[in-house]
Formats: C-alpha cells, structure tokens, sequence
C-alpha cells in the first residue's frame, strides 16, 4: 500500500465512486451536503464520478441544489480509473449495502483518505472514527461537518491499517492459492 497521501491545501475534494443504485446511498449523501452551514461548505467540493446530474440530483430539493451547485460534479461514467483517483483526496464510501467495495481497495493501494459507512467488514480495516456505525441524515452531516473541519488533518495513522488491507486482500496470493487447489482460469 502506498502511504497516506497527504490533502494539499485548497478545498478539501471528497470522492464517491459508484454506479447509480438506491443502496448507493446517493441521495441522502447529496442532501446531507446540503445541510450543511454554508462557512463548511466552502471549504469542499465533491466529485461523483459513475452517476450523472440528473441521477444525483432528481431527489433533492431545487432550491437546495442551487445552493450547493457550485461545489458538487456530477461526473458520470469515466473508465480511466488513475483519472478518478487524481479528482479526489478523500474517498467517501456512503452505501446502505455493499459486500467489500473494490474501489476501497483501489483508493487504499493508491494512499487516499476513506472514510465509510458500516459495509464490507471496512469496519475491520479502518479506524472507528473512519466508520459511521448510524446511517441518518443528522449523522452524515456531524460526520462530514467533522472531516471538512479537518481538512488539514495528519492521516499518516492509516498506514498500518492500510498495509493490513494490502496484505489480506493481495491479489497475487489469491491467485497462488487457487493454483494450489488447481483450479482452471
């Protein structure tokens, strides 16, 4: 695993990589944005890359989206996944259910920030304050009212969590492992 890449002054850039689906998550994460106060909204943008604007936002109260536009890209579908990762510093798991989400371990091996709601056993390989066990409204809001707070924070604890998640999802040793049972690719 890489380590920990550090955020670079600015505005703090949450990611979300997810195809739209209603245990996604989607809209209760945008509306949560858009609860936020205003002073902590300026200090962020997020990027939604794998749904479109009209996706993201058809739930959400006009007014309120008006008020958020500016900071929030609804990227769609983008298959250059070292694109994805560069247009973020910190990733956002926001699903209601999801086995182990594939681009935890891509942001991971890639040194970025996650932080999760409770899917995928994530609650294994970050540290609790990474992980939102409630999954309300009230709560994305605290919770992301406290990472954009932040924003300058040292993450350079996650090493060691991510070296665990490296080394208990390795795909080479998958693979050697299957070759021992002799199964045939």
């Amino acid at each position: 695993a890489s380590k920990v890449k550090k955020v670079v002054g600015g505005k703090l850039r949450i990611g979300s990589v997810g195809r739209y689906d209603p245990v996604k998550n989607h809209h209760q994460f945008v509306r949560s944005i858009t609860d936020l106060p205003m002073e902590v909204i300026e200090q962020a943008e997020f990027h939604f890359f794998g749904v479109s604007g009209e996706e993201l936002f058809h739930e959400i109260d006009k007014s309120k989206v008006a008020e958020v536009s500016n900071i929030i890209r609804a990227r769609g579908f983008v298959t250059q996944t070292d694109e994805i990762f560069n247009e973020f510093d910190i990733l956002f798991i926001h699903s209601r259910s999801e086995a182990m989400p594939l681009v935890f371990l891509e942001a991971v091996e890639r040194g970025k920030i996650v932080f999760s709601t409770n899917v995928g056993d994530l609650s294994l390989y970050l540290p609790e304050n990474h992980v939102m066990m409630n999954i309300t409204d009230l709560a994305f809001v605290d919770f992301l009212n406290d990472v954009i707070s932040q924003k300058n924070k040292d993450y350079s604890y996650l090493d060691p969590y991510y070296e665990e998640v490296m080394s208990d999802h390795n795909l080479n040793d998958m693979l050697l492992s299957y070759r021992a049972l002799q199964v045939e690719f």
